[in-house]
């Protein structure tokens, strides 16, 4: 029975991010691997020791929140190990035991059943604990963060739709689900006239709960990694406002929420943030380089990515100081109302041709301009007006927080007549 050797293991050992930590036992000549459901950042796992990082003087230099956590989760390890010594004292009395018996032994030790003993998991049973459990915080983020609110609320969407799913078609089991699920749902989402990027997006979140299911042991179901059970997406027409748009913005004559609105928005195409950075900030956000350069630090919501935003503007300042570089708070959904309206009271009106896919058919009409903008409209402004002015997008990439340059020239709308007269441009200045 010596061969019987419990060790934790990670998943992703090099991964930055949280990775599962695995139960591995040997038996004679098998291995038994089980996921323990528990999660670390593998920089805080003592590798040699299989246990979170108990170094005083390591611990002494972490937050206290994570110094408990990991302090919970040594127990909890403790608690796995120690139940399966035991199990293996109680195995030396069995000989004819099986690898099979001991894998149940430690999931119900676990609080779960054998996959195949266990009922079939209902879909939408698992899908609703899985959204419970990221609004308390007991299921986080691969880097370990707690879920924002538009995530979830993106999640609790889907969700419904899927509810209504399942009274077209019947029970959805986890098991069940196959490219057949798949292509039901693409007729059902196109039948009741979902663009192509909505019914994207509730694919991606269906993937990303069947992962998990896996990752827990809860299924068996690997079909989210089939290449035909893809996340459909279509190229969305973006726009961005000129600089000669930007000016009659700030030309137009404006007061109260409607003056607001506006200037919150100009801030926005100033700095090249998302609407969850632009909106916050403050004063403790304005520094100054060693340089003497004034700048705006700021850590990224969404990416915890810290970004120096210059001033390369003077409206940026001005506006700033308005309202003693606090930025108003505002609602944005009144507010991507409102942009609309403030973008044709200043005659942002130019035609532009949309082309969408709805409910499977593509179909093109005739816009104004205006009726496009929206509270993002602001970080793809200032991306692309840097990159007219000819920064580079290195440069450009340090102040939006883009971690790669494709990822960037997604937000840079430059249109085939401006991109012919900047290389134009370039020409007569060398």
């Amino acid at each position: 029975m010596a061969g019987l050797e419990p060790k934790f293991i990670l998943k992703e050992p090099n991964k930055k991010a949280r990775t599962l930590i695995y139960i591995l036992l040997n038996w004679k000549g098998k291995r038994l691997k089980v996921s323990t459901s528990e999660t670390i950042i593998p920089e805080y796992w003592d590798k040699d020791n299989q246990r979170p990082i108990s170094n005083k003087k390591q611990l002494r230099t972490l937050a206290p929140i994570l110094q408990k956590e990991l302090s919970i989760l040594s127990i909890k390890l403790d608690e796995i190990d120690l139940f399966v010594n035991d199990l293996i004292l109680d195995l030396k009395r069995d000989k004819t035991v099986s690898l099979d018996t001991i894998q149940k032994r430690v999931l119900e030790f676990l609080g779960r059943k054998m996959i195949e003993e266990a009922k079939p998991v209902n879909f939408i049973e698992y899908f609703t604990s899985m959204v419970t459990r990221m609004e308390n915080g007991t299921y986080l983020t691969d880097k370990g963060t707690k879920y924002s609110p538009n995530t979830i609320k993106s999640y609790k969407s889907n969700l419904l739709l899927l509810t209504d799913f399942e009274k077209e078609i019947g029970c959805i089991n986890i098991e069940e689900i196959d490219i057949d699920f798949y292509n039901s749902l693409l007729q059902y989402c196109n039948q009741i006239g979902f663009r192509t990027n909505t019914t994207g997006s509730v694919i991606k979140r269906i993937k990303a709960v069947l992962h998990t299911a896996f990752e827990e042991g809860i299924s068996k179901n690997t079909i989210f990694q089939s290449n035909n059970f893809k996340a459909v997406k279509e190229k969305v027409y973006n726009i961005y406002l000129t600089s000669e748009e930007l000016k009659k913005l700030i030309d137009l004559p404006l007061s109260g929420t409607y003056e607001k609105y506006r200037d919150v928005f100009l801030i926005g195409c100033y700095v090249a943030q998302r609407y969850s950075d632009y909106s916050r900030i403050s004063p403790e956000h304005i520094q100054t380089t060693g340089n003497g350069n004034k700048v705006i630090d700021l850590i990224q919501i969404k990416t915890k990515q810290r970004v120096l935003i210059p001033f390369l503007f003077p409206e940026l300042d001005t506006l700033l100081q308005k309202y003693d570089y606090k930025v108003p708070k505002i609602v944005e959904q009144p507010f991507n109302r409102a942009l609309k309206k403030i973008g044709e009271l200043a005659g942002i009106d130019k035609e532009v041709v949309l082309t969408e896919n709805i409910g499977g058919e593509t179909k093109e009409r005739l816009v104004k301009k205006y009726e496009l903008i929206t509270s993002h409209t602001a970080r793809r402004t200032g991306a692309t007006n840097l990159f007219l002015l000819g920064y580079s997008a290195i440069q450009i990439m340090k102040v939006t927080g883009h971690t790669t340059a494709e990822s960037l020239m997604d937000y840079i709308k430059v249109s085939l007549e401006e991109n012919a007269d900047k290389m134009a441009t370039q020409i007569e200045t060398e």
